[in-house]
C-alpha cells in the first residue's frame, strides 16, 4: 500500500501500524490499522452507478493502468527492502532503463 500511495500516487490510506504475526500481538490476531481517507466507499456508490458510473469506472481503469505500467523487474510480492534476505536486497526493483531512486531504495520483490 505504501508503494501504491507514495510511488504510484494512488489514493490509498496510509498504514499506521500492522502485525502479520498473531502470536506477537496483545490481542492475539494479525491486524492492519490505516488512516481514514476522504471519499465514498464503492459499495455505497454501486447502487447509484448509472450517472456517475462511467466516470467512476474510468478512474478505476486509470488506477489499474498505473499499476500495470509500472516496470517492476520481477514478479512476486512487494516488500520493504530491509524485510527481505540480503540476496534479494541486492536485486534491482525495476527493469533496465527504468529508475525511481526513492522506490528502488525502499522496495524489493520476492516470490513467496
Amino acid at each position: 500500500m505504501e508503494y501504491a500511495r507514495t510511488v504510484l500516487g494512488l489514493p490509498v490510506p496510509k498504514v499506521l501500524d500492522w502485525s502479520a504475526q498473531a502470536d506477537g500481538t496483545d490481542v492475539g490476531v494479525e491486524y492492519i490499522l490505516m488512516e481514514k481517507i476522504e471519499g465514498v466507499e464503492l459499495r455505497r456508490r454501486y447502487k447509484n452507478l448509472r450517472s456517475e458510473g462511467v466516470e467512476l469506472l474510468n478512474q478505476v481503469k486509470w488506477h489499474g493502468a498505473c499499476v500495470r505500467v509500472s516496470s517492476i523487474f520481477s514478479n512476486g510480492s512487494l516488500y520493504y527492502k530491509e524485510d527481505v534476505e540480503p540476496k534479494l536486497q541486492a536485486r534491482r526493483l525495476y527493469a533496465d532503463g527504468e529508475d525511481d531512486d526513492d522506490a528502488s531504495e525502499r522496495f524489493r520483490m520476492a516470490r513467496v
